[in-house]
């Protein structure tokens, strides 16, 4: 590299400057004149006339003598010339120059033996890259130019992450927009959720109170851990819920849409509030048809409103275990049987203090019948 040169400026005079050089190729094209460069790494070539075309060869791909081939195989190229003992070599020992083969050994192309060279070629390659990147690091430094890597180190210092396959030309300005919109409000995170699935949303707040009056419903265990008294009528604050509409054509997957909304509600919601909810309603859904003929059918739209009804509730009670005791005699005209009846009672909200069923596990019930 030119850069190479410089470096050896700077280095201890013991540390000789000479490369040892080769004579690696001699290159000539069919047309009358040939001009070859090399330089930073890559062999362009400019023919003038004839059938051979312009080349750009990078010499990291090749060997010495893997370059040597793939010139004699591009059309209106010749070899005259290449280093028996020196084709396993990399073709990056070129020496950077230019030539020209009509001038007196204009088709010389040389390469290095010194190891000094083979190091500071090394070293001036990444001064190289870390040069182009320092000039290149302004533009790194903002959204708007920003790309890659550098674009996903600005998005980490503001909390937006890049979504899976968000191009660059999307991730940069959503940035931005996520910074300056609105937050931490019920209008905001409305704007928010419809901008993001066009389908209406409502955000509103929810007030709870911790259990005024307990309800015999299957949620509460007598434990210990939860307490029996009617005026424990705490109020809970900072709690939401949304009601967002569900687009069953164009939605996807209930589960991950509703974690998509929660996404978007974390990212606005103030601290201290809390998403209780996510209910999905109607949505607005959008279709268009052909019929059979060649007329075209007028778009329709359609708004649906969806309801789930609860399974009906279950009784556990209802299982009785039953066991008879009988006896029979020959002489007797009657027959006497005894029925032993037991039961287990869950507070599920189906039984009713009303004093129509018994609240007693260990209940026996006794009795006679005949026949």
């Amino acid at each position: 590299m030119l850069l190479t040169r410089k470096l050896f400026g700077w280095v201890y005079r013991a540390i000789s400057p000479d490369p040892l050089q080769f004579l690696a190729l001699r290159l000539r094209c069919d047309g009358p004149d040939l001009t070859w460069t090399v330089a930073d790494g890559v062999l362009t070539t400019a023919p003038s006339g004839g059938t051979a075309a312009p080349l750009s060869l990078p010499l990291a791909n090749y060997t010495l003598a893997g370059l040597v081939a793939a010139l004699a195989a591009a059309p209106g190229y010749t070899v005259l010339y290449v280093d028996p003992d020196r084709g396993n070599l990399s073709a990056r020992v070129l020496l950077d120059g230019t030539g020209t083969a009509s001038l007196s050994n204009g088709d010389h192309l040389y390469g290095y033996t010194s190891l000094a060279w083979a190091y500071f070629e090394a070293v001036a390659g990444e001064l190289a890259v870390a040069q182009a990147q320092i000039a290149a690091l302004p533009a790194e430094m903002v959204t708007s130019t920003a790309d890659g890597y550098w674009l996903d180190l600005l998005g980490s210092y503001y909390a937006v992450p890049r979504q899976q396959g968000e191009p660059d030309a999307q991730y940069g300005p959503r940035i931005i927009a996520t910074i300056l919109q609105p937050k931490q409000n019920n209008v905001a995170m409305e704007i928010a959720i419809q901008a993001a699935i066009s389908q209406p949303a409502t955000v509103s707040d929810v007030t709870i109170y911790q259990g005024p009056s307990p309800t015999f419903n299957g949620a509460i265990t007598f434990n210990g851990g939860s307490h029996f008294n009617a005026t424990n009528s705490t109020p809970v604050y900072g709690l939401f819920d949304v009601l967002v509409g569900y687009d069953i054509l164009g939605s996807g997957n209930p589960t991950a849409f509703v974690a998509s909304i929660k996404v978007i509600v974390e990212s606005l919601r103030a601290a201290g509030t809390h998403l209780r909810s996510v209910v999905l309603g109607g949505a607005v859904l959008t279709d268009a048809g052909r019929p059979v003929n060649s007329e075209i059918m007028r778009p329709w739209v359609v708004t649906g409103a969806y309801s789930d009804a609860p399974d009906p509730p279950s009784d556990t009670s209802s299982l009785m275990p039953v066991t008879w005791q009988d006896s029979d005699t020959v002489a007797a005209a009657t027959e006497a049987s005894a029925l032993s009846v037991t039961y287990a009672t869950t507070f599920n909200g189906v039984r009713r203090f009303s004093g129509a069923s018994l609240f007693n596990a260990g209940a026996v019930v006794a009795g006679t019948l005949e026949s």
